[in-house]
């Protein structure tokens, strides 16, 4: 089990099991309502030892705010 922040934890944890890819979510808001993917996504992104794909969950394609 990993203890302490997520961001952090999430990407030690990456490193230790030598991953080929961590796989993250985000709210899905608009850009106008939400500028970055969330605290814990974007630290993510940043500092992954391996590739990072972030799912957007709850988002619908033709909402103007994610364009």
């Amino acid at each position: 089990m990993v203890h302490g922040e997520p961001g952090t934890a999430i990407c030690d944890a990456a490193s230790d099991i030598d991953a080929d890819l961590v796989v993250v979510g985000a709210h899905g808001k608009g850009v106008i309502r939400r500028v970055f993917l969330g605290s814990t996504s974007e630290y993510v992104v940043r500092n992954a030892p391996c590739p990072v794909l972030v799912v957007r969950h709850g988002s619908e394609p033709d909402d103007p705010d994610d364009a």
